[in-house]
């Protein structure tokens, strides 16, 4: 009878879910939910199970053309002579494989649904895997979490964590990305832990032998779990020597832990030996860690990716440490442990913002472990007077609210998925319509502090026909015309003497252009860039460049411009200002002019 209710809550758990998910995908549209990085992980199962070529995979130039995976095949890499390898671990692919397999009998009998691996019931699939992982997750955190705290304490941490943060958008709306299901692994490694501790049995050991295997065959990094059931229980010297008398009383199981997690990562060994002849390949070449500089303060406070910039809840969870050491010390240690070790891990690679996302994904997956924290802070102020009774509900609401706003935002492209900026942020704060114009502040990480002024001072300008040659004639204006590889155009140079120095020190400029745009097959890299630097002695002292081709009308002139705040000048500094070339796109330059803007 037992088992049923549990069975019973944990799919009324999923339902849950899945009328959370349809709710907000009639009002944001369905996603593609097998893109990206996920397509990365994914293509195992096609290969082994559909096509059965896990060679060459021939079939990806068919799911490319046929579906919005990604703009370039960088989720394979060639091993050697057209032999291709996924840049990813299998291990998404394993916790992926009974919902695929569902996915592909339908397929093969609803009519006009092709059975090719990435129709809509294999999405379908991904979606209700996410779900269902993420439902076990809260499922045994609820479990592991009730043996320490009250009901209240237990779901306000499990609600904070779903609703007030990254894992929100982590479950419901990016569900083929790994982290949900991490943290579900790491919710069932914190329950079978403390049962094992409470019970030493095979069982037990053999659960937490598979989970940590997947959490590993997932990212390879997760292998810090091992932390979590090794240094649980030490508090002392003489908890140190308890705990080393229960491991060796109990040795046979850790032989049983080792040999379980050798089979659980066993058939990512045979694959690579069966495929491309090796028994250990490292799919992230020409990745790496910068260990000796980690990107510590970016990775926590930048407003490119922040965690405590886009999930300030968290920061509740760091304040718990303090708490935890007090309330429940046996678990300071390998929660410490594990938080330092993971934050060091995950912002010493060298692309720390980890491309598109939603803050800081990579470490959605650690929430499971730091609810422990964060519910012992909880236990302190909901269970003090009356007056913390009221208040901590009405903040962990507001930050609720906050990360379900800032989360509407990034689905209507409000807040960029990357390249994110101080000046971006905060002119984004509280807008429920995207601005095209805000992408000045994507490049340019400044804004003039006050309303365009009545009247500037004209310091230079270069207008094509009379300043600088002209190339043509184009829809009414003279124009010097910039083709691929003609890097430079006509550049102001303006040179600063004492009196320059003194009056436009720390004063604001606007640079500006008139443009003619006239194609599009620009990317994000490859733009024409409008530039102000500042020079001296053959140093640059100051530079700004705006991308001009990104989300600008074509086939007519516009102006673009930017505001920029001056350094302290010297005389003899040179203020040069140009457009630096590097679109596949001709375009055309009318006049280029340099202001100062005077701040009432």
């Amino acid at each position: 009878m037992q088992v049923q209710d549990t069975a019973r809550r944990f799919w009324l758990i999923v339902a849950a879910f899945l009328v959370i998910w349809w709710v907000y995908q009639a009002f944001w549209g369905a996603p593609n939910l097998i893109s990206w990085d996920v397509y990365g992980y994914y293509v195992y199962l096609p290969a082994t199970l559909i096509y059965g070529d896990p060679f060459s995979y021939g079939f990806v130039d068919a799911h490319f053309a046929n579906y919005a995976v990604s703009t370039n095949l960088y989720q394979l890499a060639e091993v050697r002579d057209g032999l291709m390898a996924p840049i990813y671990t299998i291990g998404m692919a394993i916790l992926w494989l009974p919902f695929f397999l569902v996915a592909h009998v339908f397929a093969l009998v609803l009519p006009g649904i092709p059975a090719d691996g990435l129709s809509q019931p294999y999405q379908l699939a991904i979606l209700a895997a996410a779900l269902s992982y993420t439902a076990l997750g809260f499922w045994y955190l609820h479990q592991f979490l009730s043996r320490y705290f009250n009901k209240a304490v237990v779901y306000w941490c499990l609600g904070v964590l779903f609703f007030g943060t990254n894992l929100w958008h982590y479950t419901l709306f990016e569900a083929g990305m790994s982290h949900a299901y991490l943290f579900g692994l790491y919710a069932i490694l914190l329950e079978f832990t403390a049962r094992w501790h409470e019970r030493p049995s095979r069982y037990h050991t053999t659960v937490i032998g598979v989970v940590i295997a997947l959490l590993c065959l997932c990212r390879p990094s997760e292998g810090i779990a091992l932390l979590i059931p090794l240094l649980y229980g030490i508090t002392s010297r003489q908890t140190l020597v308890e705990k080393w008398k229960l491991v060796w009383d109990n040795r046979s199981q850790v032989v049983l832990l080792a040999v379980v997690g050798l089979l659980t990562i066993s058939p990512q060994i045979i694959y690579w030996q069966a495929t491309i002849g090796e028994w250990v390949y490292n799919g992230y070449q020409g990745h790496h860690f910068d260990w000796l500089e980690p990107h510590l303060w970016e990775g926590l406070f930048s407003y490119r990716k922040g965690w405590l910039v886009y999930t300030p809840v968290m920061a509740l969870s760091i304040v718990g440490f303090a708490f935890l050491y007090r309330q429940q010390r046996p678990w300071f240690l390998p929660v410490l442990s594990f938080f330092l070790i993971n934050l060091y891990i995950v912002l010493s690679w060298h692309i720390w913002w980890y491309a598109g996302s939603f803050g800081m994904r990579a470490l959605v997956q650690s929430y499971a472990v730091l609810s422990i924290p964060l519910a012992c802070l909880l236990a302190y102020f909901l269970q003090g007077n009356q007056a913390f009774k009221v208040v901590v509900p009405l903040v962990l609401l507001l930050f609720i609210g906050l990360n379900q706003f800032q989360n509407w935002q990034f689905r209507n492209r409000i807040l960029l998925n990357d390249e994110m900026t101080k000046t971006y942020y905060w002119n984004a704060w509280g807008k429920t319509q995207f601005e095209p114009e805000a992408y000045t502040y994507v490049d340019i990480d400044e804004r003039f502090p006050a309303a365009v002024p009545a009247a500037s001072t004209l310091l230079a300008q270069l207008v094509a026909g009379t300043d600088c040659p002209n190339d043509t004639t184009l829809a009414g204006k003279v124009a010097e015309q910039l083709i691929p590889g003609k890097e430079f155009s006509c550049t102001i140079q303006y040179p600063i003497r004492e009196a320059e120095a003194v009056a436009l020190s720390k004063q604001w400029v606007n640079v500006a252009i008139d443009v003619f745009l006239a194609a599009e097959d620009f990317d994000r890299f490859r733009q024409a860039r409008l530039v102000l630097s500042v020079d001296r002695a053959g140093e640059g002292v100051h530079y700004q460049a705006l991308r001009l081709q990104r989300n600008r009308p074509l086939s007519t002139w516009i102006e673009v411009a930017y505001q920029t705040q001056l350094p302290t000048l010297q005389a003899g500094d040179h203020l040069k200002m140009y457009v630096w070339n590097t679109s596949p796109d001709p375009l055309y330059l009318h006049r280029l002019r340099l202001e100062h803007w005077q701040a009432d």
